[in-house]
């Protein structure tokens, strides 16, 4: 089951996402993001502890990242995962896409 946790931490928000992060639990995935809503104008996005993770996830990610972008948030990703796990997220061009997206001065 996947698990996404916002906590206050200053002047961020720290969202925690692990668990099972595939297709099979996108729609679960869709609707955690989308009630995620950071009232903090920085956001620190920390993947960890994934049971299974797959392109679906990372889209849907880039995605809610993308929408708190055009809302004006600072974006900061983070991902602590297994060897596998982290090639799947740093060869599918995530990563190169995330940093495109928090380098851009507007969203």
């Amino acid at each position: 089951m996947p698990k996404i946790t916002a906590e206050p931490r200053d002047d961020s928000t720290v969202i925690n996402i692990s668990g099972n992060l595939n297709v099979k639990n996108s729609n679960t995935i869709k609707k955690m993001l989308s009630d995620l809503n950071p009232e903090t104008g920085k956001i620190v996005v920390i993947q960890q502890d994934t049971d299974n993770l797959d392109i679906s996830f990372l889209q849907l990610l880039f995605a809610w990242m993308k929408r708190m972008k055009s809302k004006g948030k600072e974006l900061e990703f983070e991902h602590q995962l297994n060897e596998e796990y982290a090639k799947i997220v740093e060869e599918s061009g995530f990563i190169n896409a995330i940093d495109n997206l928090i380098k851009r001065e507007n969203g």
